[in-house]
């Protein structure tokens, strides 16, 4: 400890809060001029948290007075502030509360409700004081937080107080009843009832809840609109490899038949994922067998997704066209990526698929880094039309940063008149860009006519 305090460059972490704890204990004032009179000190703003915080519980008032007289920088007043209150914690929140109206802090009005929940644990009517210091906007939001922690430890007294409330907010409702269902000992349904609420404030209830990781019980689903309670069963699916049973039970009573598989699938996609010998195990004793069967097939459909080989080869199964077409393009970009070889193959195979002809530029762009020579037969072997066309502006474009003759080819090999002209262009402007004087030597000889070769010079800024 000594050695700590002769130190000319003291830093704060774990074990010098110790020591500093220890010495406010003892000395408090002493402890906080050592902070202060320290030439340099790391995180001097903790450090002096922890003797301010045995101050303040102290005597608050020398402390605020403390800070306002040596600390002048409000965001310095409002850091050390809030790590005071962090360490007073649970054990008491009414000093951290005079602290942070005592400094005229822009405390987060969060924190004010829980500190006031926490007041009111075992000071319910000094918490509502409180409470009342702040301005109309900054109470509503501190509120919610406020009875969520009351109504957790004393749910009988929180419901009390809101329900004689003349005016009161649907949002506070759904914390009192998160903290009153914390407690054990309520449920969601009688207290919506007691509460008087209409559906829709039910259901921000039910929602919020569910956020919260609270559910209803699978009898008081009635008292919410369909589509909260199937939102509500989707949320409850994430707990289905913890119970599932109960699980299935609630969906089965949120969800029509024909969208159950759909709702448990991410809960069991994630039990799959952290274990799927257990996940597989359940599924296969599953005594619904159509709902089984309905979620291996999404196991597949997925699987298949993350396997293009294995997309490709299911898509005769895929009887909607657009889907069709959707699967396919995904499946043959992400085959693209790692082997542009055998996606071109499977393109070559199966030009009949009514493919956007990008997808054949796609490919062809990643085999011609792949393997030039290879990419340009594929090209060529195309049946003319939009997709080798596609095809053979992407490899004269290849080509123009290259070998101008190969360019030169493959743009004159493309069928349509319009789109042979605009990869013209494209080539003529990335020549322009590197060599100016090959670019103009290249321009002449494409037959086109002065006025085109004038307005292209123009519109590649030459």
């Amino acid at each position: 400890m000594k050695k700590w305090i002769q130190s000319k460059n003291p830093s704060f972490d774990f074990d010098s809060a110790g020591v500093l704890c220890e010495w406010a204990d003892v000395d408090v004032q002493a402890a906080l001029a050592f902070v202060a009179n320290a030439p340099r000190f790391r995180w001097r703003n903790s450090a002096y948290a922890v003797p301010l915080t045995v101050l303040s519980s102290q005597d608050p008032k020398t402390a605020i007075a403390w800070i306002q007289q040596n600390i002048a920088n409000p965001n310095d007043r409002a850091q050390i502030a809030e790590e005071i209150i962090n360490r007073l914690g649970d054990t008491e929140p009414a000093v951290g509360l005079e602290l942070a109206f005592g400094l005229g802090l822009a405390v987060d009005d969060g924190r004010y409700g829980e500190l006031m929940g926490k007041l009111a644990r075992t000071e319910p009517r000094l918490a509502l004081q409180q409470l009342e210091k702040l301005p109309p906007g900054e109470r509503k939001i501190a509120l919610n937080p406020m009875l969520a922690t009351w109504a957790e430890t004393n749910p009988e007294q929180a419901l009390a107080w809101y329900v004689s409330q003349q005016e009161k907010q649907a949002d506070a409702a759904a914390y009192l009843i998160e903290g009153c269902m914390k407690k054990g000992t309520c449920q969601v349904g009688n207290l919506i009832q007691q509460l008087s609420l209409t559906t829709a404030d039910a259901d921000r209830v039910l929602a919020h809840l569910n956020e919260n990781d609270v559910f209803a019980d699978v009898s008081e689903l009635g008292l919410f609109s369909t589509e909260a309670r199937q939102q509500s069963a989707r949320c409850y699916a994430w707990k289905l490899s913890e119970d599932p049973e109960k699980v299935i039970s609630y969906a089965k009573a949120s969800v029509p038949p024909e969208r159950l598989a759909e709702t448990l699938y991410s809960g069991w996609g994630n039990w799959l994922d952290s274990d799927r010998k257990a996940a597989m195990a359940w599924l296969q004793q599953q005594p619904d067998r159509q709902l089984a069967v309905q979620l291996n097939q999404l196991l597949q459909q997925k699987e298949q997704a993350s396997d293009p080989v294995r997309a490709l080869a299911s898509l005769p199964t895929i009887t909607d066209p657009k889907q069709r077409n959707i699967s396919a393009t995904q499946a043959v970009d992400r085959l693209a990526d790692d082997k542009p070889d055998a996606a071109a193959d499977w393109l070559a195979q199966n030009q009949s698929e009514p493919l956007e002809s990008g997808v054949y530029g796609s490919v062809a762009a990643g085999f011609l880094k792949y393997d030039e020579e290879a990419a340009m037969k594929w090209i060529s072997k195309l049946s003319s039309g939009e997709a080798k066309d596609a095809a053979l502006a992407v490899a004269a474009h290849y080509w123009s940063e290259k070998e101008i003759d190969f360019a030169t080819t493959s743009m004159a090999a493309i069928s349509d008149a319009q789109k042979r002209q605009a990869c013209m262009f494209d080539v003529y402007r990335q020549l322009t860009e590197r060599d100016a004087g090959t670019a103009e030597l290249w321009l002449e000889k494409q037959g086109l006519s002065p006025e085109v070769r004038q307005s292209w010079k123009a519109l590649a800024g030459r």
